[in-house]
C-alpha cells in the first residue's frame, strides 16, 4: 500500500456530541453553528488513515463538550503541569476572572478550560496535523509542547497548530483495542493536550494528572470514575 499526505476538511455539529462528523471539500467554510476542521495526515496507508480519521472524529467532538469537560475536570482536580511559556502567553496569570471564567477552579486549572472556551468562539480549530511513525514499541504517540497559543489579550486569539505523531506499528487491525477508534481518540486528546502546553510527570499515567484525567475522559465518553483502570497501557514518548 502507498503512503501519501492528504488534507481534508470536515464539519462537526455544535453542542452535545455529535454522532459524526460531515466531511466536506478542504476549501469550505464552517456551517452557522457548526466547526470547520482542517487536517493533514502524513504517511499513513488508506486503511491507517481511516483508522485515524474516524479516531480524530471520536475525540474532536468529546474535546469541544466543554460543559462536560469543565464539570468533570472540577470534579477530578489533577495536577497541573503547565508549560511556562504557554501559561504566560496565556495572560491568565495578568488576568481577574471574567465572567465566563467565575466558575472555574482559581490557577492553572482554568487554562484547559479558557482554551477550550477560546476554540469553541473562534469557531474554527487550528490545522490539525498528525504524522506516522513506525517504531517497534509501546510508544504510541508523540507531540511537541507549546505549538498552539491560546491567549487572552483583551479577547480570545488563537496562533498556531496541533501537531502530533501517531506510531503505526501498533495499529493493529486484528486487535479490537489497538483498532479501536476510542483507545486511538483517547490517544490523539492525550497527545493535542500537549500542543497548548500541558505536560505531566515522567512515566506517570495515573489519574492524579490533569492530563491523564482528560485521557481517561475521552476513553470512557464522559463515564470516567476516578480511579478506575486506565482504558488501554500505551507510552507516550518525550512530552514532558
Amino acid at each position: 500500500m502507498c503512503k501519501y499526505p492528504t488534507r481534508r476538511a470536515f464539519l462537526s455539529t455544535t453542542g452535545a456530541i455529535a454522532s459524526g462528523m460531515l466531511f466536506a471539500p478542504s476549501n469550505c467554510l464552517a456551517e452557522k453553528q457548526g466547526w470547520s476542521i482542517h487536517y493533514t495526515f502524513d504517511g499513513f496507508t488508506s486503511p491507517q488513515e481511516r483508522l485515524v480519521r474516524d479516531s480524530l472524529d471520536y475525540a474532536v467532538t468529546r474535546m469541544l463538550d466543554f460543559s462536560s469537560i469543565n464539570k468533570f475536570m472540577t470534579e477530578n482536580r489533577g495536577q497541573w503541569h503547565l508549560d511556562l511559556n504557554s501559561w504566560c502567553r496565556s495572560n491568565l496569570p495578568e488576568q481577574r476572572p471574567a465572567d465566563r471564567l467565575d466558575s472555574l477552579v482559581p490557577g492553572k486549572s482554568k487554562l484547559l478550560p479558557f482554551q477550550l472556551i477560546a476554540l469553541r468562539e473562534f469557531n474554527a480549530l487550528p490545522n490539525m496535523k498528525v504524522t506516522a511513525f513506525h517504531e517497534r514499541s509501546d510508544v504510541w504517540g508523540r507531540a511537541p509542547v507549546g505549538t498552539l497559543d491560546v491567549t487572552f489579550d483583551p479577547k480570545s486569539r488563537v496562533k498556531g497548530n496541533f501537531e502530533i505523531e501517531l506510531n503505526t506499528y501498533n495499529m493493529n487491525r486484528s486487535n479490537p483495542k489497538t483498532a479501536s477508534t476510542r483507545t486511538w481518540g483517547a490517544v490523539i486528546a492525550h497527545e493535542f493536550l500537549h500542543n497548548p502546553g500541558h505536560k505531566r510527570a515522567v512515566d506517570n499515567y495515573r489519574d492524579d494528572e490533569a492530563i491523564n484525567l482528560f485521557e481517561n475522559f475521552v476513553a470512557y465518553d464522559g463515564r470516567y470514575q476516578r480511579g478506575n483502570p486506565r482504558h488501554f497501557q500505551w507510552r507516550c514518548e518525550g512530552c514532558y
